[in-house]
C-alpha cells in the first residue's frame, strides 16, 4: 500500500514512515484518485491551510479527515429524522388501524391487492432473498398460473411480494423472540428506515377511508397524509412518491456513513450531490412539521463551527469535484 500511495501521488521517499503510521491507509483510494485526477485542489487547499498542506499526502489525508467531519455532522439530521418519521407513521397507523397494525397481515395483504395465490407464494418465499434468480422462478410460477397475465404485471406483482416481505419478517421475528410484545417495543428495536419508507410506498394504506373516497383528475384515490406530513401542499400519490423516493436517497447516504463511506466528491444515491441531499434532508424535516431544524439539531457538533453547513461552506469548491468511480487495481 505504502509504494502505492508514493507512487499514484508523485511523493518523496522520506513520506514512508508517515504513510506507515496512518493505519486506514487502505481507506484512501478514492481520495488519491480524487487527487490524482484534480491536481489543482493542492494549490486549493494549500491557499485554503497553508500550515496544514504541503503535499499531495497532506492533500489526501485533509479530505479523507473532512469526509468525516461531514459525516460526523449530517449524521444527527439522519437519526432524528428517522425517530421522527416512525413515530409519526406508526401512530397515523395506530389511530387508523389498531395498536397491532404492524403485525396485521390481513392489512397489508389487501393494501397490496394479494389473492389466494399471491398469499401462497409469499409464503413459500418468505425466508427467501427476491435476486435474479428467485424473480426468474417467480416469474415462471406467475406465469403458469395466470397465462393471461402480462409480464410487467407480473413484475408489480413481485415487486409487492418483496415490499411484504420485508415488512412482515420484522414483525414475525420480533414476536417469535419477545415473551410481551407489543407496538412499542416493536419499533424502537426492529425496523430499519427502509422499513418506514416501504411502508410510505404502499399507498392504500394512506387512502381516504371507502365512504368517504374521492377520485382525483387521474382516477386516483385522494390519500390522507397530513397527520404524517402536516406541511404538505396537497395530499396526493405523487407527493407520497417524491417523499418516499427523496427518503430512499436519504438512507442510500445513511447507508455510506454507516459504512464510513466516502460522501464528498462523488454522486448520492447515483445521481444527487451531497447538498442535494442535505436540502432533502431539510425539506422532509420541513413536511413533517418541523420547521426549525437547527434550533432541533442544537449543539451537536463534531468540533468548534462544526455544523454541516459551515463545514460544507468551508472547503465548498471541493465539491465540484466528482472522482473517476472506476475502482483501481
Amino acid at each position: 500500500m505504502i509504494k502505492y500511495i508514493l507512487k499514484e501521488l508523485n511523493l518523496d521517499e522520506t513520506r514512508k514512515s508517515q504513510i506507515g503510521l496512518f493505519s486506514e491507509a487502505y481507506r484512501l483510494k478514492p481520495y488519491i484518485q480524487t487527487i490524482k485526477n484534480n491536481p489543482e485542489i493542492f494549490e486549493k487547499l494549500r491557499e485554503v491551510c497553508p500550515e496544514k498542506i504541503k503535499d499531495n499526502w497532506d492533500c489526501v489525508v485533509e479530505l479523507y479527515r473532512y469526509n468525516l467531519k461531514l459525516s460526523k455532522s449530517i449524521y444527527p439530521y439522519l437519526a432524528i429524522l428517522e425517530n421522527i418519521l416512525k413515530i409519526k407513521i406508526s401512530e397515523y397507523l395506530k389511530q387508523k388501524y389498531h395498536e397491532n397494525w404492524y403485525c396485521d397481515e390481513s392489512l397489508f395483504f389487501n393494501a397490496l391487492g394479494f389473492d389466494d395465490f399471491d398469499k401462497k407464494i409469499f409464503e413459500k418465499y418468505f425466508n427467501h432473498k427476491i435476486n435474479k434468480f428467485v424473480r426468474e422462478d417467480l416469474i415462471k410460477e406467475y406465469k403458469e398460473e395466470k397465462l393471461q397475465d402480462k409480464t410487467d404485471k407480473i413484475k408489480s406483482k413481485i415487486q409487492k411480494i418483496k415490499q411484504v416481505i420485508s415488512i412482515l419478517s420484522d414483525a414475525r421475528d420480533y414476536r417469535l423472540t419477545n415473551k410481551n410484545p407489543g407496538l412499542q417495543g416493536f419499533i424502537e428495536t426492529k425496523p430499519t428506515l427502509n422499513y418506514w419508507i416501504t411502508l410510505l410506498e404502499i399507498k392504500k394504506l394512506y387512502e381516504i377511508q371507502e365512504n368517504n373516497k374521492i377520485e382525483d383528475e387521474n382516477n386516483e384515490f385522494k390519500i390522507s397524509i397530513k397527520d404524517i406530513f402536516p406541511n404538505v401542499d396537497t395530499e396526493n400519490i405523487r407527493n407520497l412518491r417524491t417523499i418516499a423516493q427523496k427518503l430512499d436517497d436519504i438512507r442510500l447516504l445513511r447507508n455510506d456513513i454507516s459504512h464510513y463511506n466516502q460522501i464528498i466528491c462523488r454522486k448520492i444515491a447515483g445521481k444527487l450531490k451531497l447538498w442535494d441531499i442535505y436540502k432533502n434532508i431539510t425539506e422532509i424535516f420541513y413536511f413533517l412539521g418541523c420547521v426549525d431544524v437547527n434550533w432541533m439539531i442544537g449543539d451537536i457538533s463534531c468540533c468548534n463551527n462544526g455544523s454541516f453547513e459551515s463545514l460544507y461552506k468551508d472547503f465548498e469548491f471541493i465539491h465540484q469535484y466528482e472522482i473517476n468511480l472506476t475502482k483501481i487495481s
